[in-house]
């Protein structure tokens, strides 16, 4: 999917957690085209501890697990968070780099979305912050970015980046099997501490539905676009990622061919990238990727069998577990199969 408002590229990887996507983030940002934009880290912790949080978690169990001082946590707030991010991506662009960031669609959208779409029982929706598009991103090398944005898209920009912003970046959204998210999620919650032994663990892990909510808002808006530029339209990018652990250099090349980079340029090897190394979040979330030197392929990584994967739930944990993982997966199947339609 290209963008509209001239020659500027920037992706934003929209990613799902468990889906191998910061094995793809760091995959892309090798790559020499790019400047990455601090992932996880803007909106994230926006969503987490500014005056309008929006997390159900509290501002103290956050702090706790990103080892943030009283005084990093006070200077946080959405419109300095989008600022930042806008301010970021501008310096990108003026070294003539192409923005790379990532973000959880659950750290993007508002709690009332959050509740209208997912129904988290127990947490209440909270004001949504106002956040004005302060442009900062129309800078020197691009100043057409401020166009105002005149297709209108069916699904409307479900996340809290001002839509002219979220629109001028290229999407890659990431999705995998939820039978493979799920117990991944909740092993990740089990080193975390946190209680697994009622029915609404993993809530922010367990739907595709934002990620679907993100796809359509792009198709709808590349498609109202098309239109008006009487040409055809394309499809946002998902990112499979077994299919990226079965093949990585052959999905590689698909992706960079529909975004026009040079595949042979990526590295499928690194140094371990320890990313916020020393948090209880990273020992939790990124302990395997931390110490990956790279993406290698695995092309008899197993296809899903339901059977074989609740009884490995019900050794690892027990009857009651399995079960509620695998009505979870079944309840996550729709959303899932309908972006695996559209995964290259």
């Amino acid at each position: 999917m290209s963008m509209h408002y001239g020659q500027a590229q920037r992706v934003f990887v929209f990613s799902h957690p468990r889906t191998a996507c910061h094995a793809l983030f760091q995959l892309l940002a090798t790559h020499p085209a790019f400047q990455v934009i601090t992932p996880f880290d803007y909106c994230a912790f926006a969503n987490e501890f500014s005056t309008e949080a929006q997390n159900p978690r509290s501002k103290e169990e956050w702090q706790d697990l990103l080892s943030l001082s009283d005084e990093d946590v006070s200077k946080i707030t959405w419109q300095g968070s989008i600022d930042g991010l806008q301010r970021e991506v501008a310096d990108a662009e003026l070294i003539g780099k192409w923005a790379l960031t990532m973000e959880h669609p659950s750290y993007l959208i508002a709690s009332s979305q959050l509740q209208a779409h997912l129904g988290i029982r127990g947490c209440e929706a909270k004001p949504t912050p106002v956040i004005i598009d302060r442009k900062l991103d129309v800078g020197a090398a691009y100043p057409h970015l401020d166009a105002g944005i005149t297709p209108q898209a069916q699904y409307p920009n479900p996340t809290l980046l001002p839509d002219r912003f979220f629109f001028s970046f290229t999407p890659i959204i990431t999705t995998r099997h939820p039978a493979r998210v799920l117990p991944s999620v909740l092993r990740a919650l089990q080193r975390l501490g946190d209680d697994i032994s009622h029915p609404d663990f993993a809530v922010l892990g367990e739907s595709f539905r934002l990620e679907r909510l993100i796809f359509d808002s792009f198709k709808s808006y590349e498609e109202a676009c098309a239109v008006a530029e009487d040409r055809k339209a394309k499809t946002p990018i998902v990112i499979d990622g077994d299919k990226l652990v079965r093949d990585p250099q052959g999905q590689m090349k698909k992706l960079c061919a529909l975004i026009g980079l040079d595949e042979s340029q990526l590295k499928y090897s690194w140094d371990p990238p320890r990313v916020l190394e020393h948090t209880k979040m990273a020992r939790a979330y990124l302990n395997e990727f931390n110490r990956s030197t790279g993406i290698f392929s695995n092309p008899r990584a197993k296809e899903v069998n339901m059977t074989e994967e609740v009884r490995c739930w019900r050794e690892e944990w027990d009857a009651d577990i399995a079960r509620i993982l695998e009505e979870k997966v079944a309840a996550q199947m729709e959303d899932y199969e309908y972006l695996l339609r559209y995964t290259l």
